[in-house]
């Protein structure tokens, strides 16, 4: 789980490096793009194309979940830069802890 953590932390800050050259939206768009085909090719290979109909059936609602990461994704590479990994990460699982309540 640390582990994780890590990655959450690193991927924020290097998508926050991408927002200064880019800005946070083209910093979100790149992060998704890449996370999909880097998902698509990965479900690929553990489940194989055959369990791809199933996404059909999903309830619209259980989308949000994307446009929720997204927004994060989003608004973590514009307020990085702004006020810092640190203060981000401790705003981040003050949330996590508020929301889980």
């Amino acid at each position: 789980m640390i582990f994780l953590a890590f990655l959450i932390v690193f991927s924020r800050v290097i998508n926050s490096l991408l927002g200064t050259f880019v800005g946070a939206l083209g910093s979100s768009l790149y992060n998704h793009k890449v996370g999909l085909v880097f998902l698509a090719i990965l479900g690929l290979f553990l489940t194989g194309i055959h369990q791809w109909h199933k996404l059909s059936h999903v309830p619209w609602y259980y989308s949000l979940g994307g446009v929720m990461g997204a927004c994060f994704v989003t608004l973590s590479s514009f307020l990085i830069p702004k006020i810092g990994a640190y203060r981000s990460i401790i705003l981040i699982i003050a949330g996590q802890m508020v929301g889980s309540v």
